[in-house]
């Protein structure tokens, strides 16, 4: 099982587009049973759903799978009544790819292009990419874009559930004394590019949505250049939120926000033109107490393990 060489990463990488959408395997039954998503995820370093390795992360989690879909370790679809494409799309999937043998091994068989779509009724073609041969279906419902600015955005009290082709979560009171509970915030999936839901803003708003937008994905570090405007911009990043995801604006520290159940928002301020985002896991509050601890813990070790030496000493 040898890693594919660049020419087939790059040639895979472009018929996926993975530099804008992600992707979705979708495994036969009769395939091998296993980690299947997370190996390929890694072998071909594509952007999948659901190759995460160490766990599924809980706003993944909470989304509406089918049965038998949601793993521990990972989100595995083997069957066409698997595939919800308005989740996919929430998820900025285009493409579903169809496993094969040759996929997962990068070992081209005779048999590939019968294993490609044996059994898959959705319409689709065989890719070949120097031998290696696999099916590849087009998500009826376009996807999401990776990235877009917003128009207009609603604060909600808790993360947004996905219901049929669309997101429902509970409204953020604009007031006092408005009804405590809030207002049903309801937007379909398709629309939340003009209007998204975020958590942690208060009541409703509008930005400035005009002009480019550039954005540059990096490992762990995410560029985003806009033209400046007068006006504050909100700018939504579809990629999965996490909380030691940081945002930075000249010097200053900016919030984001949980948006659109499993996106990020930042509002950028007016006459901004560059946000940088960086991945630190190590810069919480929390992670710094536990490694302060951790010290405090290993030099108290040290210091009793020299006082025992020396009493060890004494004592012979």
């Amino acid at each position: 099982m040898r890693p594919p060489n660049k020419e087939k990463l790059a040639a895979l990488a472009d018929k996926l587009e993975a530099e804008d959408f992600r992707s979705a395997l979708l495994t036969p039954r009769s395939f091998y049973e296993g980690n299947i998503t997370p190996h390929i995820s890694q072998f071909w370093r594509a952007r999948l759903i659901g190759g995460l390795g160490p766990g599924v992360p809980r706003r993944l989690a909470a989304l509406p799978w089918p049965d038998g879909v949601l793993r521990e370790h990972r989100i595995e679809l083997r069957k066409t009544s698997d595939v919800n494409p308005a989740l996919l799309s929430l998820l900025n999937v285009k493409y579903l790819v169809v496993t094969t043998p040759d996929l997962y091994f990068n070992t081209a068989s005779e048999n590939s292009e019968k294993s490609a779509l044996d059994g898959i009724p959705y319409p689709g073609e065989i890719v070949n990419i120097d031998h290696i041969s696999f099916g590849l279906i087009r998500n009826p419902v376009a996807p999401l874009p990776r990235h877009f600015l917003v128009e207009k955005i609603t604060g909600v009290q808790e993360t947004p559930r996905v219901q049929g082709a669309a997101l429902e979560a509970l409204a953020q009171p604009a007031s006092a004394t408005q009804d405590s509970a809030g207002a049903l915030a309801r937007e379909k999936i398709d629309q939340l590019t003009s209007h998204s839901l975020v958590e942690g803003f208060r009541g409703t708003d509008t930005f400035d949505a005009s002009g480019s937008l550039d954005v540059a994905y990096h490992d762990d570090v995410i560029d985003i250049h806009v033209m400046p405007s007068s006006r504050d911009r909100f700018v939504v990043i579809n990629e999965r939120y996490h909380p030691t995801w940081r945002a930075h604006a000249r010097s200053e520290v900016i919030p984001i926000f949980p948006t659109n159940a499993v996106m990020m928002g930042i509002r950028i301020p007016a006459n901004v033109d560059r946000i940088q985002l960086r991945f630190e896991p190590f810069s919480s509050t929390r992670a710094a107490h536990m490694l302060m601890v951790l010290a405090l813990l290993i030099f108290l070790a040290a210091i009793g393990a020299f006082w025992f030496a020396q009493y060890r000493l004494s004592d012979s």
